[in-house]
């Protein structure tokens, strides 16, 4: 199978003042926190395809798990991906929030005598989650930890609830003027049915590190990478396909 990627560019422009990025991840004792995204990501598989779902990265610590059909002999797919979050703050160190993910496909398949091409819009997945800033910037470093599970989720031909769950933490040092962070998450998916029978996804792991550099007093330039390990999944049992690393 011959995977091609077009992955994201990992740069953006955060406020330069700490604190601001991370008021943005903490809500505030009782107040209300939007947090909105999207994502665009172009694939393309020849061969046999095993269905292993291809993973797009929607913010920092999240991303969600597009699911792909079996057995296609060359596929050409184009995603994009909006995501819409509500935080509300428990207290000044903890929120909850809610998220979910809709996706907006063009899909193209190809075999030796046929050729098809889709178009599909759908809910890709929604998680309900809590964020705890357990230390902040001003002792040794920031640390803000995250725990979810996903209240639905979209798998290749039946819907799933509460059959996955992500641990995650954003760690951070601001050493004036360049902000150092490093985001990690893992994923835990377990068996859910579907047509094709008894479906389990791999499990992930996430490494994203980062630099910012304060360019002024309004704007942080932001440039990291990230690593994305995804365990073979299983149909039935037996494996699909082999263990995914991404950089």
């Amino acid at each position: 199978m011959k995977y091609l990627p077009l992955f994201p560019l990992l740069c953006s422009f955060l406020w330069a003042d700490l604190p601001l990025l991370v008021e943005d991840l903490v809500s505030g004792k009782g107040k209300i926190r939007l947090e909105t995204s999207l994502a665009y990501t172009n694939s393309h598989t020849q061969g046999v395809a095993l269905g292993e779902p291809m993973f797009i990265q929607t913010s920092s610590t999240s991303f969600v798990a597009v699911p792909s059909d079996f057995g296609q002999s060359e596929q050409q797919n184009e995603n994009l991906i909006g995501t819409l979050g509500v935080h509300y703050g428990i207290t000044n160190a903890a929120d909850i929030y809610v998220r979910g993910s809709y996706l907006l496909g063009y899909k193209q398949q190809k075999e030796l005598e046929t050729q098809k091409t889709d178009f599909e819009h759908k809910g890709v997945d929604s998680w309900v989650g809590v964020n705890y800033e357990f230390l902040k910037d001003d002792s040794i470093i920031g640390i803000l930890a995250y725990l979810e599970a996903a209240i639905y989720e979209k798998n290749i031909n039946k819907p799933s609830y509460f059959h996955s769950a992500q641990i995650g933490a954003t760690i951070y040092k601001s050493i004036d003027p360049v902000v150092l962070v490093l985001n990690a998450a893992y994923r835990h998916s377990h068996k859910r049915k579907d047509d094709n029978g008894h479906y389990t996804p791999g499990d992930v792991v996430l490494l994203q590190p980062s630099v910012g550099f304060a360019a002024n007093e309004w704007v942080t330039l932001s440039f990291g990478f990230q690593w994305l390990h995804q365990r073979a999944s299983k149909l039935e049992g037996a494996r699909q396909g082999f263990h995914c690393s991404l950089a």
